[in-house]
């Protein structure tokens, strides 16, 4: 991800652990100047937040377990709408009758 991206700058807020592993949650910043996942560059500015678990084993990473807001970044590069929002799929059967009519759907 990072070769997509110039003026890189990490934020770093917690960092705490117990037994082999470690935990950081962080912020992101920097301009979208390169190509990243085959997108032209925007030059926007852009802020990503995350966390990361780390698995330590012999004072090496042996495994990494990491949450960031991906979509964030695709809509303040334009790639995708800032007002999209996703739904997930849920069979009908299993809507309630009030989220359906809310969502201008037909209750079943």
């Amino acid at each position: 991800m990072l070769t997509g991206f110039r003026g890189v700058r990490f934020e770093l807020h917690d960092v705490f652990g117990e037994t082999d592993k470690v935990a950081a949650r962080w912020t992101f910043r920097a301009v979208h100047g390169g190509r990243f996942a085959g997108i032209r560059p925007s030059h926007a500015e852009v802020t990503q937040e995350g966390n990361v678990i780390y698995q330590v084993r012999d004072g090496r990473i042996v495994r990494a377990w990491l949450q960031a807001d991906r979509l964030g970044v695709l809509q303040q590069i334009g790639v995708v709408p800032r007002a999209f929002v996703p739904r997930a799929f849920v069979p009908r059967a299993f809507v309630p009758r009030a989220f359906a009519e809310a969502q201008g759907q037909r209750p079943i």
